[in-house]
């Protein structure tokens, strides 16, 4: 039976997404346009610890090429990403390279280059990425079948120069499996910090057959299997289109903090507007200690991307 394999990066991460993705708790003002293959983005920004901000973004895709865009704010951060999916069957290519963010000095610049190659039965990656003080090479092996995969991530560092804030070593490396019998659900399973972390984590999603709307929930479990103490990290997340137009989506771990979002699209004016606050529960009280606002102008129907 044919099956292709995610990538190790992969393994968990509708997961993460699921329990970190739009929980943003700045106050946003902007707009969005989408013509043909381009889609710009530009943004007011006023922070939690109220220091105004801008962003751009553009970004070009193309189906017979990939992905470019490239990220400007008022700090000084500037990014370009590039992504080619079309230059060989199962291989994706990436490059990014940006400068720290509020300076525009030449050596805070970073650059990496990757490249994915997925065939049946396997994935491997493998990445470069340089700094002014650390070069970094990291790669990735997973082997799958039948909607199971095992695999393995490793990275090593070499220091650039005569910086002596990188030792030539290597900085990182873990092991893990995902089982993912049908598109609905996923288990996954990894080790972190050294193996000396142990994450696990679900994903269900389902769709009500009667409106087409869509409901994700998922868990995940974190222990450290050094710690002498009580190290445990428990979190589960939902996300639920209440109707077309509305969508929520929150998330609660067992040291008591939690999280919600409330999305809901305008059609005249074509306009999003959300609402994001977090509780620490350890505070008992009613009010959020977090809280944000966004509104989006334009075409705020995003498309998605594995």
């Amino acid at each position: 039976m044919s099956f292709i394999p995610v990538v190790y990066s992969k393994f968990g991460k509708q997961l993460n997404d699921l329990l970190k993705k739009k929980y943003e708790y700045d106050n946003k003002f902007g707009t969005r346009n989408q013509v043909e293959d381009w889609t710009y983005e530009s943004y007011v920004t006023l922070s939690e610890k109220s220091v105004y901000g801008g962003s751009l973004k553009v970004k070009y895709d193309n189906k017979s090429f990939g992905r470019v865009e490239a990220t400007l704010e008022t700090g000084g951060k500037a990014e370009i990403d590039v992504k080619a999916k079309k230059l060989m069957d199962g291989l994706t290519v990436t490059a990014s390279c940006s400068n720290a963010q509020g300076s525009v000095v030449k050596d805070t610049a970073t650059g990496k280059v990757g490249a994915e190659y997925r065939v049946d039965h396997g994935a491997a990656s493998a990445s470069v990425d340089l700094n002014r003080d650390t070069l970094g090479l990291e790669g990735a092996l997973v082997v799958g079948l039948e909607g199971f995969s095992l695999g393995g991530f490793g990275r090593y560092q070499m220091p650039q120069g005569n910086s002596t804030a990188t030792k030539q070593e290597v900085s990182a490396y873990s092991l893990g499996a995902q089982y993912q019998p049908n598109d609905q659900i996923t288990v996954s399973g990894k080790t972190e910090d050294f193996n000396n972390r142990l994450v696990g984590s679900y994903l269900h999603k389902l769709t009500n057959r009667t409106f087409g709307l869509k409901t994700v929930v998922g868990g995940k479990l974190e222990y450290n299997l050094k710690s002498k103490d009580d190290s445990t990290l428990v979190t589960i997340g939902c996300e639920h289109e209440i109707d077309a137009t509305t969508r929520f989506k929150g998330m609660l771990n067992s040291q008591g903090l939690l999280s919600a979002i409330l999305e809901h699209r305008l059609s005249n004016p074509s306009m999003k507007i959300a609402l994001a606050s977090q509780w620490d529960g350890s505070k008992r009280q009613t009010k959020p200690d977090r809280f944000g606002v966004g509104i989006t102008f334009g075409d705020t129907v995003e498309s998605s991307e594995e």
